[in-house]
């Protein structure tokens, strides 16, 4: 998200076999004041997954459908929550993630079947 706004599918499937591992981090841009000619200055600064910029599930959707089934790291750098917390709520932030694609792979299986 600090580099770009790239096709998240895209990117898995130019990766190929070689996509072995995620790290999954989250940015807040912030308005930090104004330059010379009056335009807003920008930082991005480190948010939780749910607070962040990033269409989190959206990667998660891409990587399903990619079929990645590898390993996941959470690098969470904010600091808004002591460390517990923020683990403990980005745990359970990608578990409702995963329940949703899984519900929806269901659900789309389920359609198929009745066609």
């Amino acid at each position: 998200m600090i580099e770009g706004q790239e096709d998240p599918l895209a990117g898995f499937q130019m990766l190929g076999p070689y996509l072995a591992h995620v790290h999954v981090k989250n940015v807040a841009w912030r308005p930090t004041g104004r330059a010379a000619d009056g335009s807003t200055t920008w930082t991005a600064e480190w948010a939780t997954l749910r607070d962040g910029q990033a269409d989190i599930e959206g990667y998660f959707r891409a990587l399903d459908t990619h079929g990645y089934d590898g390993w996941v790291t959470v690098e969470d750098f904010s600091t808004e929550l002591p460390l517990a917390e923020r683990t403990r709520d980005n745990l359970a932030y990608l578990h409702d993630i995963r329940a949703r694609i899984a519900s929806d792979s269901l659900s789309a299986s389920a359609a198929d079947g009745i066609r």
